[in-house]
């Protein structure tokens, strides 16, 4: 595709996603420093006789995958034609917090899914606990808004729907991976010890809790915070799972009485929670950090994650398990 012919092929897009009618005159494309593991651009559209618009384009061909992420990313977990599904079939509403999509753009070989950028600021560089609890509310109107798309949306894609079983796998490969280490040393064994005990008792108890739409993924890095509200982005592990999985997410590596805001400020926000106890609430939350930790574990040999997501995860699964416990 010759850049003239590109700089057409814009037009008709955003006059479908957006009804921005006008001719693009020209289309500043640069790399997005945020990219982590596919390439983005930015692209700064020129349209005649209007303002001027900021796309986010996210490669999303199979050599899109940033080189680190190629080598080792587990494919079972992250897919770009589920986000694509999404964006196509299930964010149609306007209340949701997900940037405004634009369309799909083959640039053969390359293909791109392009969204509005969204003005704002990650939740990581925000330290007070205030947007924190935001976040989390803003994922409890998520997850209400979504909750009734769990089982009727019509993607052509399906959506990864955990099971115990699913479930369970994380923690034979959690546990297969630290035995295989060089060594055992102390933590390992304890986390080994821990995901032994767990692996029967927490995938079937969040197997049985009322399904939503999920982020799967919803840590800090992926959400941004604007004047008004949060917007998640990256949505490529999107599924169908319980909302307070993405809940643990948000307070991953947080002290117990902050955790204990979120938690209180998600389920003043939901529908489905806010008549149920919040003691019940926080042992689902654990549930669901004591699975993030068996899954990160059990790929952690093999895939680095961007460092927005890193924490220590035997000491997130050892802090997890013992409020499951309580």
């Amino acid at each position: 595709m010759t850049p003239a012919s590109f700089v057409a092929r814009l037009g008709p897009m955003l006059q479908d996603g957006l009804s921005i009618d006008g001719r693009v005159v020209a289309v500043e494309r640069s790399p997005n420093p945020h990219a982590s593991s596919r390439r983005l651009e930015d692209w700064l559209v020129h349209v005649e006789g209007r303002p001027s618009i900021l796309l986010i384009a996210k490669r999303v061909d199979a050599a899109g995958l940033l080189p680190v992420a190629a080598r080792t990313r587990p494919v079972d977990v992250y897919s770009v034609r589920r986000e694509i599904a999404a964006y196509e079939h299930l964010f149609d509403d306007p209340g949701l917090p997900v940037p405004r999509f634009v369309g799909v753009l083959d640039q053969g070989p390359y293909r791109w899914l392009v969204t509005v950028a969204v003005g704002g600021t990650p939740l990581a560089e925000f330290g007070a606990i205030d947007q924190w609890c935001e976040a989390a509310v803003t994922a409890a109107r998520m997850h209400d808004c979504l909750a009734v798309r769990a089982g009727e949306c019509r993607s052509p894609i399906p959506f990864d729907r955990p099971t115990s079983a699913s479930n369970r796998r994380w923690y034979d490969r959690a546990i297969a991976a630290l035995r295989g280490g060089e060594s055992t040393d102390d933590e390992s064994g304890a986390s080994i010890g821990l995901l032994e005990t767990l692996r029967d008792c927490v995938p079937p108890a969040l197997g049985a809790l009322p399904p939503t739409i999920v982020h799967g993924e919803l840590y800090a890095s992926n959400i941004l915070m604007t004047s008004d509200d949060a917007v998640f982005v990256d949505f490529e592990t999107l599924a169908v799972a319980p909302g307070p999985v993405d809940l643990a997410a948000i307070v991953t590596g947080w002290a117990g009485p902050d955790r204990a805001h979120m938690v209180a400020a998600y389920r003043e926000a939901s529908t489905t929670w806010q008549h149920r106890s919040f003691d019940e609430l926080h042992h689902v939350v654990a549930a669901a950090r004591v699975q993030y930790a068996a899954q990160w574990l059990g790929w952690a040999n093999d895939w680095v994650p961007p460092a927005a997501h890193r924490t220590d995860w035997h000491a997130e699964l050892r802090d997890a398990a013992e409020d499951y416990g309580r």
